[in-house]
């Protein structure tokens, strides 16, 4: 069927009106949301996990996040999240696992997030880092935050509870 591009912010967001058919009906003027794909990680160290405070609009307010970053094209999605992971917090992973990839809506087609696990490999001690937001949680703390705090992504929700999951905690 027809697709129109509305609106662009190259290379992060497209956002289409398109018409399309549907158990024979068709549906006009709906809108299609194109996000870069994403990638999270759960990084693990002597039962704890490495969660980020990070400012985040939509919130207005710093919240809990996991190191991360959008896929660039040039990158596969480990790839992208090994550099963001030691771009962010100067950490390098070792034994990584995809653990879960899935569509952040079933709808508007905003993209795709892939959730990996690693353990802590190594770390720079630098001041760089020693300014972030970076903390070592452990499991019962991680528990509570998914459960009570209600600034959380649905994608760090996801992964924390395919941590606990992973864990019997959950």
């Amino acid at each position: 069927m027809n697709k129109k591009l509305v609106y662009s912010f190259y290379p992060y967001v497209k956002v289409y009106t398109e018409s399309y058919r549907h158990n024979k009906k068709i549906i006009n003027n709906f809108h299609n949301i194109k996000l870069l794909n994403g990638t999270m990680v759960v990084v693990q160290n002597n039962n704890k996990v490495l969660l980020c405070k990070e400012y985040r609009r939509a919130f207005k307010k710093f919240v809990w996040s996991l190191p991360g970053g959008v896929v660039e094209k040039r990158l596969s999605p480990l790839s992208t999240i090994k550099k963001e992971l030691f771009e962010e917090t100067g950490i390098k992973g070792k034994d990584w696992i995809l653990v879960k990839k899935f569509k952040r809506n079933g709808n508007y087609d905003c993209g795709s997030d892939f959730v990996y696990f690693t353990k802590l490999k190594s770390k720079i001690d630098n001041s760089e880092f020693s300014n972030r937001n970076l903390f070592w949680i452990d499991n019962k703390k991680i528990l509570e935050i998914v459960k009570k705090d209600n600034s959380l992504t649905p994608g760090v929700i996801s992964a924390l509870c395919l941590y606990l999951i992973s864990k019997k905690i959950l």
